[in-house]
């Protein structure tokens, strides 16, 4: 996807730093981590640990009053879509005057273009490449109005991803009018092998604890599966269902900041390709023919795609995002089908 025409014309605007400093980065997301961490019994204990007046036992609901206990919020959901919009903008003139080669994108709401609240943060998705400015623009990003935890931040690690291109580093950061902001930086030979069956994860480089997560497979089945803690599955086979990862959902629902290389655009294409496949084969969606197997093209539609494989995404895009994802899903299937027709039976 191109990039973002938000970030095209923006005009220039400041909103007021505040007085944060690394050691709240730090303390956010170690209160996330308890948080994501526990069972729903132990939430209310943790938000009244944390001077917090929460009822019931809504993690998202605790966090986003922690954020509002100790940064600073905006007013309304409109100033918050301007402050997302400037941020983003100003990471890509960053990662431009540093010469970087590493490609970005953003994932998530501000993405998607369904920013509801005053709490939405900034998800980053980044391509390392072999060049070293590629690190010095993620050292500086204090230039661009990022504080980084360097205690929970592994900016030694990005130096193994640019000699091997595996792995995954995860810089965690806030933007200094207190905006949540991370960093998911990935080797480039991991994140060009996303669509592959085989790794079939990326390695982190700094293991984090494990965790149940709610995963959908390719015909529906949802299931709450154990996420292990020294890597993140892209895809994961579990009693003969192939469940889909984090971060292909990510590449597919993703807008381009800065791609100097067109690397996020081919991955995106070879994601969707892969994942419609997968779609495909798991609803028994093909038919055999004289000359090959084709797809039963009626049968398919990117709206059941997303409702299938995707539930949470398929709420309410808006029209030009729903029409540009819908343009992958269909390239994708035109592809496939042609691939398909040279196959013999």
């Amino acid at each position: 996807m191109s990039i973002d025409t938000r970030l095209v014309e923006l005009q220039g605007q400041n909103f007021q730093d505040s007085d944060i400093v690394e050691k709240n980065v730090t303390a956010l997301y170690a209160f996330r981590a308890k948080l994501w961490g526990a069972t729903p019994e132990e939430y209310q204990y943790i938000a009244e640990e944390h001077g917090i007046e929460a009822n019931g036992h809504n993690r998202k609901e605790i966090f986003n009053l922690y954020l509002g206990k100790n940064f600073p919020q905006s007013k309304d959901v409109a100033e918050h879509q301007r402050k997302l919009d400037m941020h983003v903008h100003r990471l890509q003139e960053h990662f431009v005057n540093h010469g970087s080669q590493m490609a970005l994108s953003s994932f998530g709401s501000w993405a998607t273009g369904r920013i509801t609240n005053i709490y939405s943060d900034i998800d980053i998705l980044g391509v390392l490449s072999n060049d070293v400015r590629d690190i010095e623009a993620i050292e500086t990003l204090e230039e661009a109005g990022f504080i980084v935890s360097k205690d929970l931040s592994n900016i030694e690690g990005l130096y193994q991803l640019q000699q091997t291109g595996r792995g995954l580093v995860r810089i965690y950061a806030m933007s200094k009018d207190g905006i949540e902001t991370e960093f998911h930086i990935l080797g480039e030979r991991d994140a060009m092998d996303m669509h592959k069956i085989n790794p079939g994860s990326i390695n982190r480089v700094i293991p984090v604890g494990e965790k149940q997560e709610m995963l959908f497979s390719f015909n529906g089945t949802k299931k709450s599966l154990l996420k292990p803690g020294d890597r993140v599955p892209n895809y994961v086979k579990h009693d003969g269902t192939v469940f889909r990862g984090f971060f292909p959902e990510a590449v597919l629902f993703s807008v381009d900041i800065f791609d100097p290389k067109g690397v996020s655009e081919a991955i995106r294409r070879d994601v969707y390709k892969a994942n419609v496949k997968a779609y495909l084969y798991h609803n028994n969606l093909y038919k055999k023919t004289e000359l090959g197997f084709e797809i039963i093209l009626d049968g398919v539609s990117f709206k059941d795609f997303l409702s299938t494989c995707y539930p949470a995404q398929g709420k309410a895009f808006p029209p030009e995002r729903y029409q540009e994802y819908e343009e992958y899903f269909y390239e994708a299937l035109q592809s496939i089908n042609t691939q398909l027709k040279r196959i013999p039976d």
